[in-house]
């Protein structure tokens, strides 16, 4: 376990395809990745310029020089970006807590991660046609009913009863929840 939480997790680098050129351009895929990177035990590596949709290069591939010029950055990108490094910075849970998979269903994946003190449910919904308002169990992470959880980018509430958490509809992508 000491050594999954000092794992260097990485989605792309000067010798791969940029994620975003892995994806086909699908931001909000890029997102459910990042999501899942971070939310990871182990350490989340960035290469530089992800955070502001930078593409590959025709001639240098990823390699290309970073582009300083912020009237070409993807901004609602660069915003998702430094909302979940703040939410990492500042939950002991995604820095040092317990990972447990809660389950899955076609394209969708749950797990917590948790401390004593914090819990965090994380949702990854991969297909790209929205996920209707549906619960889900969480009956194995021991959560109690009438818990509420926040989720992190767009404030939305779920509640635990009978064992299952009330996810909203979910689109393409991750949502991180936390216990409030």
């Amino acid at each position: 376990w000491v050594i999954a939480l000092q794992q260097y997790n990485i989605l792309d680098s000067h010798d791969t395809q940029r994620v975003l050129a892995e994806l086909n351009g699908n931001a909000a895929l890029q997102k459910l990745a990042v999501v899942f990177q971070f939310c990871l035990p182990g350490v989340a590596g960035l290469y530089y310029g992800d955070e502001i949709g930078l593409k590959n290069d025709p001639a240098l591939g990823p390699r290309a020089c970073m582009n300083w010029d912020e009237s070409k950055w993807d901004h609602d990108l660069f915003d998702f970006y430094q909302k979940i490094i703040y939410t990492r910075k500042t939950n002991p849970a995604l820095i040092e807590g317990g990972f447990q998979i809660l389950g899955f269903e076609e394209d969708f994946l749950v797990f917590l991660r948790e401390t004593k003190d914090m819990k965090v449910i994380v949702a990854l919904q991969r297909n790209q046609d929205t996920r209707p308002t549906k619960s889900f169990s969480v009956t194995k992470a021991g959560i109690d009913d009438g818990a509420t959880f926040k989720e992190v980018f767009c404030g939305r509430v779920a509640e635990i009863k009978d064992g299952e958490i009330g996810f909203p509809e979910l689109v393409q992508g991750g949502s991180i929840w936390i216990l409030e």
